[in-house]
Protein backbone atom coordinates (compact mmCIF):
# COMPACT_ATOMS: atom_id res chain seq x y z
CA UNK A 1 0.00 0.00 0.00
CA UNK A 2 2.90 2.36 0.72
CA UNK A 3 4.04 1.96 -2.87
CA UNK A 4 0.69 3.22 -4.19
CA UNK A 5 1.02 6.46 -2.26
CA UNK A 6 4.68 6.92 -3.18
CA UNK A 7 3.89 6.26 -6.83
CA UNK A 8 1.50 9.22 -6.94
CA UNK A 9 3.98 11.69 -5.45
CA UNK A 10 6.01 14.15 -7.45
CA UNK A 11 9.61 13.04 -8.01
CA UNK A 12 10.89 15.73 -5.65
CA UNK A 13 8.67 14.41 -2.85
CA UNK A 14 9.28 10.73 -3.54
CA UNK A 15 12.83 10.82 -2.22
CA UNK A 16 11.65 12.44 1.01
CA UNK A 17 8.87 9.94 1.75
CA UNK A 18 10.51 6.77 0.39
CA UNK A 19 12.23 6.25 3.75
CA UNK A 20 8.91 5.64 5.55
CA UNK A 21 8.10 1.99 6.23
CA UNK A 22 4.28 2.00 6.22
CA UNK A 23 1.54 3.70 4.26
CA UNK A 24 0.14 5.10 7.51
CA UNK A 25 3.43 6.86 8.30
CA UNK A 26 3.56 8.38 4.80
CA UNK A 27 -0.10 9.42 4.94
CA UNK A 28 0.17 11.00 8.40
CA UNK A 29 3.30 12.90 7.43
CA UNK A 30 1.70 14.20 4.22
CA UNK A 31 -1.47 15.10 6.09
CA UNK A 32 0.49 16.99 8.73
CA UNK A 33 2.47 18.89 6.12
CA UNK A 34 -0.39 19.68 3.72
CA UNK A 35 -3.51 19.61 5.91
CA UNK A 36 -3.95 23.36 5.80
CA UNK A 37 -5.05 23.94 2.20
CA UNK A 38 -3.52 27.40 1.90
CA UNK A 39 -0.19 26.35 3.36
CA UNK A 40 -0.17 23.22 1.20
CA UNK A 41 -0.84 25.10 -2.02
CA UNK A 42 1.78 27.71 -1.14
CA UNK A 43 4.36 24.98 -0.44
CA UNK A 44 3.45 23.31 -3.73
CA UNK A 45 3.85 26.62 -5.55
CA UNK A 46 7.20 27.28 -3.93
CA UNK A 47 8.34 23.79 -4.89
CA UNK A 48 7.27 24.38 -8.51
CA UNK A 49 9.09 27.73 -8.48
CA UNK A 50 12.30 26.17 -7.18
CA UNK A 51 12.38 23.45 -9.83
CA UNK A 52 11.28 25.69 -12.73
CA UNK A 53 13.72 25.57 -15.63
CA UNK A 54 13.76 27.39 -18.93
CA UNK A 55 13.94 25.08 -21.96
CA UNK A 56 14.79 25.82 -25.56
CA UNK A 57 11.87 23.82 -26.96
CA UNK A 58 9.25 26.32 -25.72
CA UNK A 59 8.91 30.01 -26.57
CA UNK A 60 10.50 32.30 -23.98
CA UNK A 61 7.35 34.40 -23.61
CA UNK A 62 5.27 31.32 -22.75
CA UNK A 63 7.82 30.21 -20.17
CA UNK A 64 7.89 33.65 -18.55
CA UNK A 65 4.07 33.62 -18.39
CA UNK A 66 4.19 30.21 -16.70
CA UNK A 67 6.72 31.50 -14.18
CA UNK A 68 4.56 34.55 -13.44
CA UNK A 69 1.55 32.26 -12.85
CA UNK A 70 3.54 30.33 -10.27
CA UNK A 71 4.68 33.56 -8.59
CA UNK A 72 1.11 34.88 -8.43
CA UNK A 73 -0.09 31.60 -6.89
CA UNK A 74 2.52 31.93 -4.16
CA UNK A 75 1.68 35.56 -3.47
CA UNK A 76 -2.11 35.05 -3.47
Amino acid sequence: MCGYILNRLDDTLYDVYAAFKTAREVWESLEKKYKNKDAGSKKFGVDRFLVFKMVESKPVVKQVEDLWKIIHEILA
